[in-house]
């Protein structure tokens, strides 16, 4: 529960912060965030409970969501958006692997979903936080 609200504030935090000052790209980035981490809210509290052996919603959300990510770092000239590429990429490959391990505990992964999630929060508000920087 604590991990919840802590991602929930600095989920809210971080979207405020790269809406209000960040350019094009950023904001791009963390709409699609916010899509995702809606999207993937309301597939587990209104449709799928299940978390093995594997959620097709939740898998499609991040499916699309590494399309939209693979669109933005085709278009921008700098390099952070290829590390949400590389994290959105790992978190469907660990929705692949766990059709293939039926043994897996739900909480791991989950924890194996939500990690990403950090990083790429922390990457967008970073970015954000660099272009604002005056160029040397």
């Amino acid at each position: 529960m604590i991990w919840g609200l802590l991602f929930a504030l600095l989920f809210f935090a971080a979207s405020t912060y790269v809406l209000v000052k960040g350019d094009r790209f950023h904001r791009s980035a963390i709409c699609v965030m916010l899509l995702g981490v809606f999207a993937t809210f309301f597939a587990y509290k209104f449709g799928s409970h299940k978390w093995l052996p594997l959620n097709l919603t939740v898998l499609t959300i991040d499916i699309l969501a590494l399309v939209a990510f693979a669109w933005i770092a085709m278009r921008s000239r700098q390099f952070w958006p290829l590390l949400l590429l590389g994290w959105q990429m790992a978190a469907v490959t660990i929705h692949l692997a766990s059709s293939f391990a039926q043994h897996l505990l739900p909480q791991a992964y989950g924890v194996g979903q939500g990690v990403w999630a950090y990083l790429q929060f922390a990457t967008i508000f970073a970015a954000t936080m660099r272009a604002q920087q005056p160029k040397k």
